[in-house]
């Protein structure tokens, strides 16, 4: 587990992020876990980010941190903010290391154009896998003379129904022919493009589980036992529905 050693400063009004060092010198967006609703979205987003890493989508590094009660204790915006505990989400601050690097969040109008298109699937899939309220998002690094811009998703915290863990085991016929292309068609895709297939047959029900044990129980306490425990076998179950559903359509770029 990460320990943060120096408070750099708030990142939002309602002071639920903060960009904090930890001890291994790197800088990291924590997320504090305060009311119940919010260990519980940290729990989701937590297992969100680590399956989607296993699917094979970019995204940052994170982990648990520890803050210490001394940090709290001199930080005004820390004790505003209540947290419970002393065990919040990490998730690595995703800084310019180039002159003239900017790190921006586009509008989702802008995936198209800066996303290869596989990737961009993907991403799709795996909202619809895991029954993501509100899609991840991209961050981008601009860089010239490059197509596709270097990126990283965030925002994992709507995964499975909205955080609330209680998914289908089903999956919409039409969950993904929803996406138009700029002149109005569909997308179609070659094959090759879903690498993402061969991504949903590793993940197993036993490593999402063994995802779930590793999660702080206090993160837990707020998620029905039920959801907790069929959510692995439910995941499984949406794989092999979406497995099927690409399977009956015939894609060409």
């Amino acid at each position: 587990m990460l320990c943060a050693e120096h408070y750099v400063r708030s990142l939002t009004d309602n002071g639920n992020l903060h960009l904090m060092r930890a001890g291994d010198g790197e800088m990291y967006v924590v997320k504090l876990a305060c009311a119940s609703r919010r260990k519980r979205l940290l729990a989701t987003e937590w297992l969100g980010l680590r399956l989607a890493s296993d699917f094979g989508l970019p995204v940052p590094e994170s982990d648990e941190m520890r803050v210490p009660q001394e940090i709290i204790a001199r930080t005004p915006a820390l004790r505003n903010a209540g947290p419970h505990g002393t065990e919040h989400l990490a998730i690595k601050h995703i800084g310019s290391r180039r002159h003239g690097q900017v790190i921006d969040l586009f509008p989702s109008a802008w995936d198209r154009l800066h996303i290869a298109p596989a990737t961009r699937t993907a991403a799709e899939v795996f909202s619809t896998w895991t029954e993501c309220a509100t899609p991840p998002r991209a961050i981008y690094w601009r860089e010239p003379g490059r197509r596709y811009l270097p990126h990283v998703f965030i925002g994992f915290s709507a995964c499975f129904a909205g955080g609330s863990w209680a998914i289908s085991r089903s999956v919409a016929p039409l969950a993904l022919n929803g996406n138009r292309s700029p002149a109005g068609n569909a997308d179609t895709f070659s094959p090759e493009a879903f690498w993402w297939e061969a991504a949903l047959a590793r993940i197993s029900a036993s490593t999402i589980k063994q995802y779930i044990a590793e999660l702080p129980s206090s993160w837990l306490a707020d998620i029905a036992s039920e959801d907790m425990l069929t959510l692995p076998d439910r995941l499984i179950s949406r794989a092999e529905a979406l497995h099927d559903l690409v399977s009956s359509h015939a894609f060409a770029i």
